[in-house]
Formats: structure tokens, sequence, C-alpha cells
């Protein structure tokens, strides 16, 4: 079961474990010190849709190189699903707008429609 799903893999746990930090330095940039697990889950919200399972596209990725570019494609999904905040900390990686039009792209194709 736990092999099933790659949030309880490596590469989900980092992966999330550096959105999380995102995660909250948005919403106390927002002025939320203390977030409830409601402010949490509008900025996740988008994740719904993502693949988690042994077919995710991150599933292949490995290292810290991998976790780092799992952490760029979740941003865009983020991103896709209208969170500013995660588009900026993209261009905070000071990626190339082709990269970042890239990683965008990705995120819309990999995500799953509900």
């Amino acid at each position: 079961m736990r092999k099933d799903y790659v949030v309880m893999r490596a590469i989900g746990v980092y992966s999330l474990n550096w959105l999380a930090n995102d995660v909250f330095n948005w919403c106390h940039a927002e002025g939320i010190k203390l977030p409830s697990e409601k402010d949490i889950e509008i900025w996740l919200e988008p994740l719904k849709a993502f693949d988690w399972t042994r077919k995710s596209p991150i599933a292949a990725y490995g290292g810290m190189r991998g976790v780092q570019e799992a952490y760029k494609l979740l941003l865009a999904v983020l991103a896709n699903g209208g969170k500013e905040k995660a588009l900026l900390s993209l261009k905070e990686m000071r990626l190339k707008p082709s990269e970042i039009d890239s990683l965008l792209a990705d995120a819309a194709r990999v995500t799953k429609k509900s």
C-alpha cells in the first residue's frame, strides 16, 4: 500500500515539505500567523487533481535533483490553479520564461481533470 503512492516515498515527503514552507510563508505574508487547516487547504486545493499514484509524473524522479523538479512541478500545478504566489515562487527561482511556460504546460498535462 505504501509503495502505491509517491506521497509516502521520499520524493513526495521532501517536495511537499518544501511546498509546506511556501504555504506557511504565504499565509504569514497575508497576516495569518497560525494557519488553520482551512487556510492551508485554500492554497493546496489545486493539488487534489494531481496524480499521487505510482503512475505519477514524479514517480521516476530521484535524488535531491528530482525533489527540486517535483517541487517546481507542484508549484506549477498551484499556479495553474490560480495561486499567483506559486507563480511568483517559480519566477524567484530565476527560471527562464520558457522554462516556466514548459512547467505550466507540463502541470496542465499531468493534472487529472475532475
